[in-house]
């Protein structure tokens, strides 16, 4: 696998042993890229980090998929969505689940953005 060492040395310098190790087995050829993404997430590789590595592992022959080459939905279509329930009452203080946590994260995390950016006019 050819790789671009300059951006792969880059991330190596902020990786830790373990994170280098696992960089080098995917770039021996010895974990594929599904194992090399759950594995560096594992070890603590960071989601730009892990990116980095396979881009300057991508090889100029494979095609890049793009926006226009992606699939789309059907304009107007309906995203469904779902959360867990909540497994009792919903307190702030004693969320125990994670549908309470998902509850308040979507009734109160906007609030607070709003009132964290609110500047008085």
């Amino acid at each position: 696998m050819e790789a671009d060492h300059r951006e792969v040395d880059r991330v190596r310098q902020r990786s830790t042993e373990v994170g280098n190790h696992i960089i080098d087995e995917f770039l021996a050829g010895r974990l594929t890229r599904r194992d090399f993404l759950r594995r560096g997430a594992i070890v603590g590789l960071s989601v730009p980090a892990l990116g980095a590595v396979l881009a300057a592992c991508r090889s100029a022959s494979t095609p890049s998929t793009t926006a226009t080459s992606a699939a789309r939905g059907k304009s107007g279509a309906t995203i469904r969505a779902g959360i867990l329930v909540p497994t009792g009452a919903i307190d702030p203080l004693t969320i125990a689940d994670q549908g309470g946590s998902e509850m308040i994260s979507q009734t109160w995390v906007p609030q607070l953005i709003g009132f964290l950016v609110y500047v008085p006019g």
